[in-house]
């Protein structure tokens, strides 16, 4: 999976299980701030400025179906609980993740890269064990 799509599946996913608000990621690793605007609930629709586009869908509160613009493919995202697994069509791949208080851990299973991000100052995004 791409970095900038995982990063948009670690705001959704962390937005959508906690009901924080978090409009931008901190990657750790890049020391950089990465911008992500717009709302989630019932229909999802965040926008990327720094790739120009948008991430968008609906779902029914456990499952999401959501167009990637950028990429232009579909990115499946399934709820249970603080846990969330889905898969990314442009990739072929897995992921999975776990979300805990203010910090959402993803698990990529197309490249094998285990990430957290918290979201006490927008959403911190950083490689376990980093």
């Amino acid at each position: 999976m791409k970095p900038h799509v995982r990063e948009a599946v670690a705001n959704i996913a962390g937005r959508l299980i906690s009901g924080m608000t978090a409009s931008s990621l901190y990657h750790c690793s890049k020391k950089r701030r990465v911008l992500m605007r717009g709302s989630v609930g019932s229909s999802v629709d965040v926008f990327d400025p720094q790739k120009g586009c948008h991430i968008s869908g609906s779902g029914n509160g456990s499952e999401y179906s959501l167009y990637h613009s950028g990429e232009g493919a579909q990115i499946l995202l399934r709820l249970n609980g603080t846990d969330f697994t889905g898969y990314d069509h442009d990739s072929g791949g897995l992921l999975g993740g776990k979300v805990q208080g203010n910090t959402v851990a993803v698990y990529d299973n197309d490249d094998g890269q285990s990430f957290t991000s918290s979201q006490r100052l927008g959403l911190g995004l950083k490689r376990f064990g980093a």
